[in-house]
């Protein structure tokens, strides 16, 4: 827990040391995040369509790519700014905790995990929420993407990377062990993020290397894989840009793709035209600890989006705060080659995963808390400066790790201390809290 009473991401464990799912052993907390990891206990999915395991399939040649610009949601009508509404609680909720959401032009999908292992919700109010299963035991889906008739999510399948595909968001066909890598002895593997293309799906991730303390802060290299269907995988090889560094989020702007994560303790961006060719962009003073951080301090980029004619990535730097506390960090570009940092209100203290692209402008979002922003949503037009959005005192509690937008609606989505009942040492209940577009 931090100091505010919410946890970690289970996948931002990350905060305290990148991806411990990369890690063998013990893992300790760098000192400014003494957090620990929250055991997720909670009842089973209330409505299970069952997924199937597809056949091993054989490696399909890797496609070239085209990016496609993650839809930018546009009202045909303007609609006033509502206030921020927690959705109803209901089973579909309570029982599983959020980790990422996507708007498909239809509805909300949004993947969680629970005691069970995961669950898939949609929405297309973003009030009411039905569950289904992963179909997966031991499945934990961690981030979803929406693209051209299908959905794709990328997690882990007893603890090795896995992909889900489906048409229509009820029915699943998931496949493990999917992504071909070639490891040193004793490295993890962990697959981030996923993307629509033209042609398919483009993933990204990073090869650890077996640790005790800090894992995760010194990857070995980034990863990268596309696919025609999100289930059989080829890697992209052969890219020095990726040596010593590791993605956590990749997004599409159009015409390239654009990768973020950490290298050498600072920030990392990397850049590519098709999707199998890639370039990192030159480091920079910005992209590292600021002035006065603690000798452990590193800065890592975890979520990026584009659209509304920029591309923006988000952060936190660690250590980097009074008493080592975290600092959100924030960064934009025109074009993916050059960057600018960006003020963020309420940085200090806060916590930010991810960012999105909604309708007419980008949030971002991450459990925060009262001496950061409230709610840990933070909203800008085009990535210059942030504004935190989730100040009113029914925030307190809720801590969100993804957002989306359709063109009428906007989601938060996570987790809530609201009811817990921390004597049980059971983990947090979701929550999703929603308002009307701007």
């Amino acid at each position: 827990m931090n100091a505010h009473g919410l946890p970690m991401k289970r996948l931002l464990t990350l905060a305290a040391a990148l991806a411990v799912a990369g890690c063998t052993g013990t893992t300790e907390s760098t000192p400014s995040l003494a957090v620990p990891t929250i055991a997720v206990t909670v009842a089973p999915s209330p409505i299970a369509t069952v997924g199937t395991e597809t056949p091993a399939p054989s490696e399909v040649p890797s496609p070239t790519l085209t990016p496609i610009e993650t839809p930018v949601p546009t009202a045909s009508l303007p609609i006033p700014n509502g206030a921020w509404r927690a959705a109803p609680a209901q089973p579909s909720l309570t029982t599983s905790q959020l980790q990422d959401v996507a708007w498909t032009g239809s509805r909300f999908e949004a993947v969680a995990v629970n005691d069970t292992g995961g669950a898939f919700l949609d929405s297309t109010d973003g009030r009411t929420w039905h569950a289904h299963a992963t179909g997966a035991i031991d499945g934990l889906p961690s981030r979803i993407a929406a693209g051209p008739g299908r959905l794709v999510v990328i997690g882990t399948v007893g603890g090795k990377p896995a992909s889900w595909s489906s048409t229509d968001g009820s029915h699943w066909t998931w496949h493990s062990s999917n992504f071909p890598a070639t490891l040193s002895g004793g490295d993890v593997l962990s697959v981030t993020d996923v993307v629509a293309t033209s042609t398919g799906w483009l993933a990204v991730g990073r090869e650890n290397p077996a640790c005790n303390v800090a894992c995760g802060t010194n990857p070995v290299r980034a990863m990268a894989w596309t696919s025609i269907d999100g289930l059989a995988w080829t890697r992209v090889s052969g890219q020095s840009a990726f040596e010593g560094g590791g993605i956590e989020a990749v997004a599409a702007t159009g015409n390239a793709f654009i990768a973020v994560g950490l290298a050498r303790g600072h920030a990392a961006i990397w850049r590519s035209l098709d999707g199998t060719a890639w370039s990192r962009i030159t480091d920079d003073p910005m992209f590292g600890p600021p002035s006065g951080a603690g000798t452990q301090a590193i800065v890592v980029a975890n979520g990026v989006a584009a659209g509304h004619g920029s591309v923006v990535a988000v952060g936190m730097a660690f250590d980097a705060g009074a008493g080592g506390a975290p600092i959100v960090v924030a960064w934009r570009s025109d074009d993916g080659l050059a960057w600018t940092a960006g003020p963020v209100e309420g940085a200090e203290t806060g916590q930010v995963f991810s960012v999105a692209a909604t309708t007419g402008r980008f949030l971002a979002t991450g459990p925060s808390g009262v001496d950061s922003c409230l709610g840990g949503i933070w909203s800008s037009g085009d990535g210059a400066r942030w504004a935190c959005e989730a100040t009113d005192p029914a925030f307190a509690g809720f801590g969100p790790y993804a957002a989306a937008g359709s063109p009428t609606i906007e989601v938060a989505v996570g987790l809530t201390s609201v009811g817990w009942d921390e004597s049980g040492g059971h983990g947090l209940p979701g929550a999703v809290w929603w308002r009307a577009a701007p």
